[in-house]
């Protein structure tokens, strides 16, 4: 290898290693940069109240943006720890865009909240639903399914300004610096009927989902073992959302034997628990009856799949007659 390919090696892995040096240790040898003349090189109590800066941080105490040898840049804030009274520090990695955003965001801080203060004086506060009143909180947007992407969600207004135009406010709390942020996003009478649609039915829609989850119509499987012994071809016809009734047969070079079972169904959307009664034809003559305990997952336009567990009454008056038959089953439902 060449001495020059050699001190291009060392200096590509300085260079990498560098980068994993913690924050803390590269710190000592940082620059700490003025984001902005009205707050200097330190943020302190003060101008973090005033400019509303890092008002998730609680025991907030002072914060400084340092840039470090490699060209990265961090957040250092101090704060003081509610439980245990002593001074802590956390340090959060920043890009360039964003201190020049929040250097800018504190140069004009007047201009901006005068702005905001503008495109929401003579606004009216809409009630979107009697449900949910004025505000929208946390609870409520849980609720209701309302805003699920919007990460440490808060609350939520709409406002209808005087231009006739929509806003929703949503105030939330930032990842990372855990600051409250207010968020105003453009809305249109259409898309704001259909929250307030969504909310005042909202229990309907359930309703209707549960339908659409727990009623597929018919489904086809086959069982290992259970009512058929070796083994059955099913199918079950959905009577409402919580029973069935299914046929099978079973066909073997002796023997032809039809099977009827009625089920109740247990449960919420895919997984159910399942009880129910049948009777069993041999072809050979007589009939014996069963109870069915077992689980139950089927889906509409998806697998099933059951384990199923069968009582034979019978036992206790033909010795013969096993006591009961385990049978596992593997299909689809339409």
């Amino acid at each position: 290898m060449s001495r020059k390919h050699f001190l291009s090696m060392m200096i590509f892995i300085c260079s990498y290693l560098l980068t994993y040096v913690p924050l803390a240790a590269q710190e000592e040898q940082g620059e700490i940069i003025i984001i902005s003349e009205r707050v200097g090189k330190e943020i302190d109590q003060e101008e973090n109240n005033k400019f509303k800066l890092f008002e998730g941080i609680k025991g907030f105490q002072s914060a400084v943006y340092i840039k470090l040898p490699d060209g990265r840049y961090f957040l250092k804030i101090t704060y003081l720890d509610e439980n245990t009274g002593e001074l802590k520090i956390r340090r959060i990695q920043q890009s360039e865009a964003s201190i020049k955003n929040r250097g800018h965001y504190i140069d004009h801080f007047e201009n901006l909240q005068a702005r905001k203060e503008e495109e929401e004086r003579g606004s009216e506060i809409i009630i979107l639903s009697e449900r949910v009143g004025v505000t929208i909180d946390r609870e409520e947007r849980d609720k209701y399914k309302l805003f699920q992407d919007v990460k440490g969600f808060q609350s939520a207004v709409f406002l209808k300004l005087p231009d006739n135009s929509y806003i929703l406010k949503i105030v939330y709390k930032e990842e990372k610096t855990r600051d409250l942020k207010v968020d105003r996003i453009q809305e249109s009478k259409d898309s704001i009927n259909n929250i307030r649609n969504s909310i005042d039915h909202f229990g309907e829609k359930q309703a209707y989902q549960d339908t659409v989850y727990q009623k597929p119509g018919t489904a086809f499987y086959l069982e290992l073992g259970g009512r058929g012994l070796l083994y059955s071809a099913n199918v079950d016809f959905r009577i409402i959302r919580s029973s069935a009734i299914g046929f099978g047969i079973l066909v073997l070079p002796d023997v032809f034997m039809i099977n009827s079972t009625y089920y109740l169904l247990l449960g919420k959307k895919y997984s159910k628990f399942e009880i129910g009664c049948g009777i069993e034809y041999p072809t050979n003559g007589g009939a014996f009856y069963y109870v069915v305990l077992g689980y139950r997952y089927q889906k509409k336009n998806g697998r099933l799949f059951r384990i199923s567990c069968y009582l034979l009454p019978q036992y206790f008056s033909d010795p013969e007659m096993p006591s009961f038959l385990l049978g596992i089953s593997f299909g689809h439902s339409f």
